[in-house]
């Protein structure tokens, strides 16, 4: 029975600990990269925007810097009509443990070039999230933005001619 006592001592603790994630969020986490993420907006300022959801559910909220939603350069011939890329965007947010998730979503252009998926950056504990932190993520999302870029997306379609 001691195996037992200590894996239910085990569980209780591990739920403790998600309700203290979040509520590390709610009140440290959250108002901290709010913060951070305005700053930078801030100090440098692109064609970016900072945005925050209270989702319809409690404790799955998010905080996401992201590209705004530009003109592609392509355009319809026929109708003149501009083919609209999707900003890309770095997404911080919760597990449902209370753990923080940090993603990376890609830009897109309809019809053209879809999005890759999502490229998840861990997940961490709250306690590993400082202005050095935050730094590494968004350094870490502008070279993926850079290079998606000067690369183009793989999954363009074919242009050329069949033999």
């Amino acid at each position: 029975m001691e195996r037992i006592e200590q894996k239910i001592a085990d569980l209780q603790q591990a739920r403790q600990l998600v309700g203290q994630n979040r509520t590390q969020w709610l009140t440290v986490l959250k108002p901290f990269l709010l913060e951070q993420l305005t700053a930078i907006t801030a100090a440098y300022p692109l064609d970016w925007s900072l945005s925050h959801g209270d989702s319809a559910w409690t404790n799955l909220d998010h905080v996401s810097l992201s590209f705004d939603n530009v003109a592609s350069g392509i355009v319809e011939i026929k109708t003149g009509q501009p083919v609209v890329k999707q900003g890309g965007g770095l997404f911080f947010g919760q597990f449902v443990n209370g753990q923080i998730v940090v993603l990376i979503v890609y830009p897109a252009i309809a019809d053209f070039a879809k999005a890759s998926p999502p490229k998840q950056l861990g997940p961490f504990e709250p306690a590993e999230i400082d202005a050095d932190f935050i730094e590494h993520m968004l350094s870490e999302f502008l070279d993926e933005m850079t290079k998606w870029e000067q690369t183009g997306e793989r999954s363009l379609p074919q242009i050329g001619f069949r033999s």
